[in-house]
């Protein structure tokens, strides 16, 4: 009996220490959101398990007894995990004309911008109490999750209005809403066609043609659309609408250009997809893209001979560098500065691979001896 007894008393006394320490960290948490000073204000804590974010957003509503009943009440936005949030309450609502009602919600700032994301968010709503510290009232509600279609959620009777005067003090509430963003989904938007594709060097629709001439006289023949390359370029613009002899044609000539260059310049147009296989191509393509001033085609071309630089063919993209740079120079001097960035890269690329370059070197010269 004795046994049972002392058992008994060790039950409580674990129970009674476990709500206590309930409480005390309970009340830390109040009593942290009171520390805050500014009337509206967003702190952030990853202190939580797992590495779960922690938010709080204080808002005191001073002249309280002038707020208008029955209507939405919305906080200035505030960011938390790479959204933007507000918090609303209702001074009564139809539904419920007594109650003190508080939401949560994501903000979307611009059309479409919540697409595909949801995020799971346990929430506490708080009132603060302002006349005795420590005695705040709150609601955990369960875990819930946001998306665009439900971006908007709360407790809709966290308490009764006339319940709220012990609360209020110089006729001033202050509200708090703590949250915890417990899993991040971001769906993969799925994927647009482009709704040209179809029409790369096709004769449907097509008011206008090219006939390319490539380096050895050989021709073919390329469809197009003339709304498409005015609106991709100002010198097809002005080739196509301003009267130029080009304006009045349907068949226009291009001399000296290569065939495969042409179609990924087209395809690239018309379907914003720079595709290019070689250094030979790049260079084509960027002659084009220079041509017909086509920025996008011509900083993708750039890009691809930085990133494919190698000790086989840094001496030929020098080689293009230079020859772009002696043109630009007298005929484009606004599009000299991405050329000069290039051999710059080029340099710091050949000081970085200066041991490499000379055992290649080395190994070329061998074997031109020998040949000798």
């Amino acid at each position: 009996m004795i046994f049972v007894f002392n058992g008994l008393i060790f039950f409580l006394i674990v129970r009674y220490c476990a709500f206590f320490f309930f409480l005390k960290k309970k009340r830390f948490f109040f009593e942290k959101m009171i520390g805050l000073s500014k009337y509206n204000e967003t702190s952030q804590n990853n202190n939580s398990p797992g590495g779960i974010l922690t938010y709080c957003y204080r808002w005191k509503i001073t002249n309280w007894s002038e707020v208008r009943p029955f209507m939405e009440h919305t906080s200035p936005s505030f960011n938390a995990d790479g959204l933007h949030w507000v918090f609303k309450f209702y001074k009564g609502r139809q539904k419920n004309p007594q109650a003190l009602s508080l939401y949560l919600g994501i903000v979307e700032t611009t059309p479409g911008c919540l697409q595909g994301i949801r995020k799971k968010v346990s929430i506490i709503f708080v009132l603060e109490n302002l006349r005795t510290r420590g005695m705040d009232f709150g609601k955990m509600e369960l875990p819930v999750w946001f998306c665009d279609k439900h971006s908007t959620w709360g407790e809709e009777n966290l308490m009764s209005l006339d319940e709220m005067d012990r609360f209020i003090s110089n006729d001033t509430v202050s509200l708090c809403v703590k949250f915890e963003i417990q899993e991040s989904i971001i769906d993969a938007l799925p994927e647009v066609v482009n709704p040209f594709d179809k029409l790369v060097n096709s004769q449907k629709f097509s008011d206008i043609a090219f006939r390319v001439t490539d380096d050895s006289g050989r021709e073919k023949l390329f469809y197009a659309h003339k709304g498409i390359l005015a609106s991709s370029s100002k010198v097809f613009e002005a080739m196509l609408t301003n009267g130029m002899k080009e304006t009045f044609e349907d068949e226009i000539p291009l001399d000296q250009t290569n065939h495969s260059a042409f179609l990924s310049l087209l395809t690239s147009i018309y379907t914003f997809k720079v595709n290019i296989t070689s250094l030979s191509n790049a260079e084509n393509l960027l002659a084009l893209a220079d041509r017909f001033e086509i920025m996008p085609v011509r900083e993708e071309c750039l890009r691809y001979f930085r990133l494919e630089m190698n000790t086989d063919n840094v001496w030929g993209i020098w080689a293009i560098a230079v020859f772009c740079k002696k043109n630009f120079l007298v005929q484009k001097p606004q599009l000299l500065v991405e050329i000069l960035l290039l051999l710059i890269w080029i340099l710091y690329w050949i000081n970085n691979q200066h041991f490499v370059l000379i055992q290649t070197f080395s190994a070329s010269l061998s074997k031109t001896m020998k040949l000798m």
